[in-house]
């Protein structure tokens, strides 16, 4: 079987998302802190999401046909 030859992009961030980078750490810390102060007050618990991030990512580091690319991903 042929391997596809797929054109190397930089990575970027999935649209709609954006990184927090190491110089807006502390702005980000302060925001979380507050939110988490607030919600505590209203009994509020936490919640977890999944992570989000591009395919090409993956396949670059593990190939096309790992167990991770093929087994663990859900992809849309």
């Amino acid at each position: 079987m042929e391997k596809k030859e797929r054109k190397q992009n930089p990575l970027q961030s999935v649209k709609g998302m954006h990184d927090i980078l190491p110089q807006d750490q502390q702005y980000w810390e302060k925001i979380h802190k507050s939110f988490k102060e607030v919600a505590e007050f209203y009994n509020f618990l936490p919640i977890f999401t999944p992570v989000i991030e591009p395919l090409e990512l993956y396949e670059r580091t593990t190939g096309e046909t790992s167990d991770i690319v093929e087994k663990q991903m859900f992809l849309v």
